[in-house]
């Protein structure tokens, strides 16, 4: 759960032509940087899957922008608009 005053929040973020991006392993695309509980944060995507996944997987990442250190309970889901 949370802790005191911080608040589970959600967001929503689209990759316009994600068919389109690298599909190499290790190649990865940001996205956009938002705030939750005062901190500065973006997703890395590897479309191609990261070496630790590796290949033919696709790899998300939660990445902290805003420096130091947080601890951070989160939940990725990948939508496809066509199904």
């Amino acid at each position: 759960s949370a802790s005191a005053g911080e608040q589970w929040q959600s967001f929503k973020m689209l990759f316009h032509g994600f068919a389109d991006l690298p599909s190499v392993i290790d190649q990865f695309t940001l996205s956009p940087e938002f705030t939750c509980n005062g901190h500065r944060w973006c997703i890395k995507v590897y479309p191609g899957g990261s070496s630790e996944a590796g290949e033919g997987y696709l790899s998300l990442y939660l990445g902290l922008r805003s420096g130091g250190n947080a601890t951070a309970t989160f939940e990725l889901s990948v939508l496809d608009k066509y199904q």
